[in-house]
């Protein structure tokens, strides 16, 4: 082999790499993004969820939000669970509801980094 099929097949090789590369962080991004929104809209609907609702629907968010974490891997994941359980429970306090959107904060400030 010549020194320029070597240095074709390598540019080949290197474009190829460079092409899938940036096809498959932008499809992880895009993903994250709408991952990130999606756990934005369940939390705002948990804690401005009046009592009624949180009744009716709360098995529904609950699952909702839990499909999106990882509740085997990480401790914060099934605490912020946990603090949701408690929001939809007693959806007058206000402590409960602080708790929860700090910790979805911290979760999607991570996700971020």
């Amino acid at each position: 082999m010549n020194t320029i099929e070597l240095l074709t097949i390598n540019s080949i090789f290197f474009i190829s790499y460079k092409l899938f590369s940036s096809y498959f962080n932008k499809n992880i991004s895009e993903e994250r993004i709408k991952w990130r929104e999606k756990i934005r809209e369940i939390t705002i609907k948990i804690v401005t969820m009046d009592k009624e609702n949180a009744e009716k629907n709360k098995d529904e968010f609950i699952a909702e939000l839990a499909i999106r974490l990882n509740l085997f891997d990480d401790n914060s994941d099934l605490k912020i669970i946990e603090i949701a359980k408690k929001v939809l429970e007693n959806i007058d306090k206000e402590e409960y509801k602080n708790e929860f959107i700090a910790r979805i904060s911290i979760l999607l400030k991570n996700d971020w980094e």
